[in-house]
């Protein structure tokens, strides 16, 4: 909560009190922040980000009732800015976009949205497309790959490239052990080539959805975060989102993706007061490419030895009695 104004990360485990954490970290920073900053702050120039509505509405309810009991009710003081990751992300892409060549009106397609339009691509497909599978099974899947891509930061170009590059790895494969000479596949080896060959055609159905959807100006989440990546690279907007929020706080860090952790290293650096809270044993999602390993990129990311550490590893939620049974039965 005391923590200075370098990078930090806080490993807590389930029940240990992020939540509290975080909103006493908002007030220590409001009500220091003339040793801190050298001047006084609003609410508003905090900003703290976690994964859900429920969470962001009850992080920004605390928060306001810590300030409330320290500097009195004031119904023209603003509030803490406290928004989902991908709330966060989307204004980025509404404010900013156009600095992308990204429309700022564009519309955001839900998944029914998103089947449509890969939908229409397939069935506009001319060309052969290495599957077994079903053309509606097709359909679902080109949606998803291209969202695991862009989650993966990784072109449809560059993918199509891996698979071939890959294919042809597997294809100069000897029959049998102890063979020289490439032959027949193997039974489990020809499962595999089969799935590289159909990648190699995805990735081009994978070209064709994404430049439909900019022709139409369409986005979905994960555009959303691609975009505001792409934003934190440019000096302007870095300066005007550092020079907007003093502070940055990051909720349930271990759940991003490798895009957000781009996003914010960019956005604000090592020399920006951030502060990631995060439980590896939490990170069991896998949520558009999430993985526990952003709480060690956090600290690589901000400035390896310069990042304070701390642990909350105390659980708050249950009585010891509970946790003894619960061990004991288990």
């Amino acid at each position: 909560v005391g923590a200075g104004l370098g990078p930090a990360l806080v490993v807590a485990g389930a029940g240990s009190g992020k939540t509290e954490t975080l909103s006493l970290r908002i007030l220590y920073l409001l009500d220091n922040a003339k040793a801190l900053f050298g001047r006084d702050l609003s609410p508003d120039e905090i900003l703290c980000l976690t994964f859900t509505r429920k969470a962001a509405a009850e992080i920004a309810e605390r928060a306001s009732a810590r300030i409330a009991s320290v500097f009195g009710t004031d119904p023209n003081r603003p509030d803490v800015t406290v928004a989902t990751y991908n709330g966060y992300a989307a204004d980025l892409a509404a404010e900013h976009g156009l600095r992308v060549a990204v429309d700022p009106g564009s519309t955001i397609l839900t998944n029914a949205s998103l089947w449509q339009l890969a939908d229409s691509v397939v069935q506009s497909w001319d060309r052969a497309v290495e599957t077994d599978s079903a053309v509606s099974t097709v359909t679902v899947a080109l949606a998803r790959l291209a969202a695991q891509a862009r989650d993966h930061r990784v072109a449809p170009s560059e993918l199509r490239r891996w698979a071939a590059d890959a294919l042809a790895f597997v294809s100069g494969l000897p029959k049998r052990e102890g063979d020289g000479a490439p032959g027949a596949f193997t039974q489990e080896l020809e499962r595999y080539v089969g799935k590289l060959r159909t990648l190699v055609s995805m990735a081009d159905l994978v070209e064709e959805f994404d430049a439909r959807k900019r022709a139409g100006s369409f986005l979905d989440f994960s555009d959303q975060v691609d975009v505001a990546v792409r934003l934190s690279h440019i000096g302007y907007v870095q300066q005007s989102e550092r020079a907007r929020f003093a502070a940055v706080l990051l909720d349930e860090f271990q759940d991003t993706s490798p895009p957000q952790l781009d996003l914010f290293a960019h956005m604000f650096g090592a020399s920006h007061p951030v502060m990631g809270v995060g439980d590896p044993n939490q990170a069991i999602y896998g949520f558009r490419g999430a993985s526990a390993d952003a709480l060690r990129q956090f600290v690589s990311r901000f400035g390896d030895a310069d990042v304070a550490r701390f642990t909350l590893s105390v659980s708050w939620r249950n009585e010891a009695s509970v946790l003894v049974r619960s061990e004991e039965h288990t």
